[in-house]
């Protein structure tokens, strides 16, 4: 999920791979403690974008965290709500 993070953050280079892996460790933990089962899901497309609004939103991507926090929130909401991704 490392090159999709980065991807979607527009980083090319490996400089901060480790904090971004760190973000991605947090983004999972966080949806596990909501009661959405990520570990089992990296592929899955909503788990990703999920993901990627967290790590947009922790790195403050184009200087639009508030944009990306409540995306996060919605997207928290909805699988929150989804039975497939509850534990």
């Amino acid at each position: 999920m490392l090159d999709k993070i980065k991807t979607a953050l527009r980083i090319t280079h490996n400089k901060l791979d480790s904090e971004i892996q760190d973000v991605i460790d947090a983004a999972v933990t966080s949806l596990d403690m909501h009661g959405i089962n990520a570990s089992g899901h990296e592929s899955d497309p909503l788990i990703v974008n999920a993901v990627k609004l967290y790590a947009r939103w922790q790195m403050n991507y184009m200087d639009k965290a508030d944009q990306f926090e409540r995306a996060w929130k919605a997207a928290v909401i909805m699988l929150s709500l989804c039975g497939e991704y509850n534990d």
